[in-house]
């Protein structure tokens, strides 16, 4: 390689060149990826499990990358206790030991999200206010 060539190269490495400095290519790269894994984690629609399924079944759920979840509504529903929740008859009775919905008691519900805070994963409740039922059609 000729002097003047092997100067020239001297200088590239040593970041003397200005165009070289202005080529910050790797970093452009490197900066596309950070905002690419910035994203915010899916979210799982959770239907027809248990709140205790689901507890049970929370290291699953935090190793597949789920951010938060979606649960049907869990008020009492106007078909009884095995009704999905669409057909909300009282939004306020969320289930009681004795007495529970299709997916739990209002205390299963709160020991759920509890665990879900503690997980740094969201809780999505489905509650559709025009959904009523309708086993009651009297105004008194």
């Amino acid at each position: 390689m000729p002097p003047s060539n092997r100067n020239f190269m001297r200088s590239i490495r040593r970041g003397n060149n200005p165009l070289y400095l202005r080529h910050p290519r790797i970093e452009r790269l490197e900066s596309r990826q950070l905002l690419a894994s910035v994203s915010s984690p899916p979210i799982l629609q959770w239907f027809e499990s248990s709140y205790d399924t689901i507890e049970e079944r929370m290291p699953d759920l935090f190793e597949s990358g789920y951010g938060a979840i979606w649960l049907p509504p869990p008020g009492r529903a106007d078909s009884g206790n095995q009704s999905v929740g669409y057909d909300v008859y009282d939004r306020f009775d969320l289930g009681s030991p004795d007495n529970s919905t299709l997916y739990g008691t209002q205390s299963g519900l709160q020991e759920l999200a509890k665990l879900l805070d503690r997980a740094s994963t969201s809780l999505h409740v489905d509650l559709i206010l025009n959904h009523a039922g309708f086993s009651d059609l009297g105004t008194d």
